[in-house]
């Protein structure tokens, strides 16, 4: 069994260290639940800033389809905030926001919020008085 224990330890062993384990994303928006046509602001930090480090925040359907990447400038002391107007290409759901610090995938931070457009077409319909 020695001998064993040797020959998995010759394959892999423990990983090598890597700096970018490091580094830490933090993204938080301001509420959980929108409607089409709002603005969301995600907001956040990361725990060491790099200026050679990008920050990539994106955003997926529930089927995981792509709905927009955008790179967003980290400031020097590790905040950074972006806007998104939800517009047409959101519909009613549930959406899942990644934001990545750098190339690895061990710095990205996952977060999600929800469209419900029933209630915008609800708000609609209560404010619009209807001719007796």
């Amino acid at each position: 069994m020695a001998s064993v224990g040797q020959e998995a330890l010759g394959y892999g062993g423990a990983p090598a260290q890597s700096s970018s384990n490091n580094y830490t994303v933090e993204i938080i928006y301001d509420k959980e639940s929108y409607i089409v046509g709002e603005i969301i602001t995600f907001s956040g930090n990361v725990n060491k800033y790099d200026a050679d480090r990008s920050l990539r925040i994106s955003i997926f359907d529930y089927s995981g389809n792509l709905i927009l990447t955008q790179k967003t400038p980290v400031n020097e002391d590790g905040t950074f905030s972006y806007e998104v107007t939800l517009n047409e290409k959101f519909s009613d759901g549930k959406f899942q926001v990644k934001a990545q610090y750098g190339n690895s995938k061990s710095t990205v931070e996952k977060i999600s919020f929800i469209i419900n457009e029933s209630t915008s077409t609800n708000q609609t319909l209560e404010n619009t008085k209807i001719p007796s």
